[in-house]
């Protein structure tokens, strides 16, 4: 068995605890509160003959976490940067999210998710646009860019089929992930 460690840094209200909620269990829940700290969810998915679990740190994206936020950097093969599509403010701060994983998780690949894509299908106005998130995109050098609801599921499964197949990819037969065992600086009481 193998491990893929990811982590969700991203702006407070973005979504982030429901992206994660609906791809571990399939499941919206619109009412959900703020994290506090950082939570942890797992999930076992097949690759060829492969069996891997997919660990996720959620964080917490008040800005009094932000500073405890980058403990859980260290190790996590993939990133999911969110940000609200409808909020222009919560894009702002990706650039802030991917200077703090270049500086503490250099070798994390990084991918920007816009989230509620659903509200944008609903007539709510778009605050983000493609021309924006693909210059991002570039100079973040992020993997790539997708568009998600959790209300709907839409992008969910595929954000993280693309997350393990890069893993897997890019770090197989280098030391480094997907890995075999879970960090050391993990609880315990987590394994």
């Amino acid at each position: 068995m193998a491990l893929c460690w990811v982590v969700d840094p991203g702006a407070a209200d973005v979504g982030k605890t429901c992206l994660v909620d609906r791809y571990l269990h399939g499941r919206f829940d619109g009412t959900s509160r703020p994290t506090v700290g950082a939570a942890f969810g797992a999930k076992t998915v097949h690759r060829n003959s492969t069996v891997i679990t997919v660990g996720i740190w959620d964080t917490a994206g008040q800005e009094r976490f932000e500073s405890i936020s980058k403990l859980y950097y260290r190790g996590a093969k993939a990133a999911l940067v969110c940000f609200d599509l409808t909020n222009k403010a919560s894009f702002s701060k990706v650039r802030f999210w991917v200077d703090e994983l270049k500086a503490y998780a250099p070798e994390c690949l990084i991918f920007l998710v816009g989230t509620k894509a659903d509200l944008v299908e609903a007539g709510v106005p778009r605050e983000v646009t493609e021309a924006e998130l693909t210059k991002v995109c570039q100079e973040a050098g992020a993997v790539s860019v997708k568009n998600t609801s959790s209300k709907s599921g839409a992008n969910i499964a595929e954000l993280f089929d693309e997350v393990v197949n890069e893993v897997t990819d890019r770090f197989q037969g280098r030391g480094g992930g997907p890995q075999t065992r879970a960090p050391s600086r993990l609880p315990a009481t987590l394994w």
